[in-house]
């Protein structure tokens, strides 16, 4: 083709035209590219530390023995709308103690088992329950072996995998239960099922795989810090959502006790994710609390109605089964080497009177059926156990105290930690024959 014919001049015409847009688009390209790479240095010299709103798929990785655990060596921030914390894991994924060790170097241990509480959730380091009962146990050796999101069944096989066989006798286990333990025993990411009468461990079930986001997030600090205020910004929101939806149900409450007798409401938490559900009740007994009217076998299901909303993998009976049958497990392990089992019992909010809601006696009704249920299990099996309630609202007596748990987090303030701690080295300090 001639290179002076019109069809010639028009294909260069094109090709300088793309050659020019392929220039731009590069410049455009190596701009953005330079402006993040200053943008993340940036972050990086100004001191910035990695920051999540999201502890759990955060700060944990998929594990075969409790479904999942710490992150080894992290030191990052946890923060929400109530607290912003520092937090840092030992090289074996749990909450590093900051407190000093005893200088004795075969002092008893005292070996702390629990979800969120018992890692330190909302407190900064050194403010946890168990860094606290360094301070206040001076001659033993104080090991937190807290895991978020777990129940009694992976706890138990955290117990048999990382101490069970270096137990000493004058070892204290010291495990604490939450109310929805209940449920994580059955539904949680370790966790059991009762088949044919007989309570067996199901495998390990994690969705804290490794995936992009979770791998950016900790690569990057521009990346990082991005998802930090997209996700805080979702929690604020779903947070004035939840107000409104509070509100409302607390006029509609106020409007019908004037107009009839008083109806019941329920108000549970399922997790951490402060979402209140409002359900109307009947006046029957709760059924995990119908559940537990006499003593429970070992595997032999209570007879009791079918509750009226079983979870996914199991009724609440199951729920009872299976965590009388890990208590007692575990009870006997701890005896045969000689160590002191003791469960501590958390209360709810409502029980500590801290609630921001409506209906807080409605709410301290559900969460006696809960209290009823756990102290069922343990007085059955002659286990020594801790209410933590009383030495609780013991201590709210002071008025300069302040609030021993967030209000809408739901989780032990600093100052609740410290509290738990007196009242734990309390117990610890007395002889080990306790009333129960």
């Amino acid at each position: 083709m001639n290179e002076n014919s019109p069809a010639a001049k028009e294909n260069a015409r094109k090709t300088n035209r793309l050659r020019a847009l392929g220039l731009r688009l590069a410049a455009l390209g190596l701009s953005i590219a330079l402006a993040l790479l200053v943008c993340e240095f940036g972050l990086r010299a100004a001191g910035y530390s990695p920051t999540y709103i999201n502890a759990m798929g955060s700060f944990h990785q998929a594990d075969d023995v409790c479904g999942h655990r710490g992150l080894a060596n992290l030191e990052a921030r946890f923060a929400s709308t109530e607290f912003d914390v520092r937090v840092v894991h030992n090289e074996v994924g749990f909450r590093r103690l900051e407190n000093p060790e005893p200088a004795e170097r075969d002092a008893r241990r005292v070996y702390i088992f629990g979800d969120s509480f018992a890692w330190g959730w909302g407190v900064d380091q050194g403010e946890s329950y168990p860094d606290q009962l360094r301070l206040r146990l001076r001659d033993r050796n104080v090991v937190g072996l807290g895991v978020n999101g777990v129940g009694t069944v992976a706890e138990h096989e955290l117990f048999a995998s990382e101490c069970r066989d270096r137990l000493k006798p004058g070892d204290v286990v010291l495990l604490t239960f939450c109310q929805n333990d209940f449920a994580d025993n059955v539904n949680g990411s370790r966790h059991a099922e009762v088949r044919d009468g007989q309570v067996v461990l199901m495998p390990p079930n994690s969705h804290l795989r490794p995936n992009w986001k979770r791998t950016c997030q900790q690569s990057s600090h521009l990346f990082n810090y991005l998802s930090f205020v997209i996700n805080r910004f979702q929690l604020e929101r779903r947070l004035r959502r939840d107000n409104q939806v509070t509100s409302v149900s607390s006029l509609a409450s106020a409007a019908k006790a004037q107009a009839a007798p008083p109806q019941s409401e329920v108000k549970t938490r399922e997790n951490v994710q402060q979402v209140v559900h409002v359900e109307e009740t009947a006046t029957a007994p709760s059924p995990i609390a119908a559940a537990t009217i006499a003593p429970l076998p070992p595997v032999a299901p209570p007879q009791v109605a079918p509750p009226p909303a079983p979870t996914p993998s199991g009724g609440m009976a199951d729920q009872v089964i299976v965590t009388r049958h890990f208590l007692e497990k575990w009870q006997r392990e701890c005896k045969d080497r000689g160590a002191r089992f003791i469960v501590a019992f958390i209360p709810g909010m409502g029980e500590l009177t801290e609630s921001p809601f409506a209906s807080v006696e409605s709410l301290k009704s559900n969460e006696a059926a809960f209290r009823d249920a756990f102290f069922s299990c343990a007085h059955s099996l002659d286990i020594e156990t801790l209410d933590l309630l009383p030495g609780m609202l013991a201590a709210k007596q002071d008025p300069q105290l302040g609030l021993l748990a967030f209000p809408r987090d739901t989780h032990w303030t600093a100052t609740g930690h410290r509290v738990v701690a007196d009242i734990i080295a309390e117990r610890l300090n007395e002889s080990s024959t306790s009333v129960r």
